[in-house]
């Protein structure tokens, strides 16, 4: 066997290997981006607080299976807050009634200590608030709730477009669907952010080539702004079709440390 054979079958396995992970493993794959952030502004009651972040469900696509898996994954961690970013269904106008109850069922068998949170992508209709809130998700559009420890408290604010930051003193996470709603003039403690679903199909240095609105600047991983962390999910699901490339579906989980 000559070696431009033996480099061609090389190649044709290799290739079928890369295709098996692009439409079979990868995309059933959820993995765990565990981070932590020490600060001089977190109050002490809240050491050692534990925050999960997910976005882009995109359920329609994904299916039961899927979002069973991201549950137990979740529950497992015990989370203090959770929080969903933006894009629970792949259509929101054709899902049917019985696809909409099971998934209020399923997300309703999230839990977290304190609150489950959730901002709105720009596919949440009508029919993504319904479930969201029916499975116990408080929306926050441009607004904040407190989450308080003897007389100390955390701030935790939902962006959308268009948000005017507010001056105040308190420790404050941040999350939107979009990476791009952050910058320097609008930065928190901490800022989470998902849209992108890191590319999906992401090969490094072509992406540029179609940018994604919302997420044109911050558009995969982990940023500083003013020295402080935005991280932006690859999301759980996917749009269109069921591929994903060097994108892996992803959880973020951010621990919260008080800095001497």
């Amino acid at each position: 066997m000559s070696a431009k054979v033996r480099l061609f079958i090389y190649f044709v396995i290799a290739f079928l290997i890369t295709c098996f992970n692009v439409y079979v493993i990868n995309p059933e794959q959820i993995k765990l981006n565990t981070k932590m952030i020490q600060s001089t502004s977190l109050p002490s009651e809240f050491d050692d607080y534990l925050i999960i972040y997910f976005s882009d469900l995109y359920y329609g696509n994904t299916d039961a299976k899927q979002v069973q898996k991201l549950i137990e994954i979740c529950n497992e961690l015990d989370p203090d807050c959770l929080i969903f970013g933006g894009d629970l269904l792949a259509d929101s106008e054709n899902i049917d009634l019985e696809s909409e109850e099971n998934l209020i069922k399923l997300l309703s068998q999230l839990h977290a200590k304190d609150y489950k949170l959730a901002v709105l992508g720009d596919n949440d209709t009508s029919e993504a608030i319904y479930i969201l809130e029916s499975s116990g998700f408080n929306i926050l559009t441009n607004n904040d709730t407190y989450i308080y420890r003897n007389n100390q408290k955390i701030r935790f604010l939902g962006i959308n477009e268009n948000y005017e930051k507010e001056a105040t003193d308190y420790f404050t996470i941040a999350f939107s669907h979009y990476g791009d709603n952050f910058n320097e003039n609008n930065s928190y403690d901490l800022m989470l952010a998902g849209n992108s679903l890191g590319g999906q199909l992401y090969y490094p240095f072509m992406n540029y080539l179609q940018p994604l609105a919302g997420s044109t600047t911050y558009f995969k991983g982990t940023y500083q702004i003013n020295n402080n962390p935005l991280t932006v999910s690859n999301g759980i699901g996917w749009k269109e079709k069921r591929l994903r490339f060097c994108a892996d579906a992803d959880i973020i989980v951010y621990r919260l440390n008080k800095a001497d």
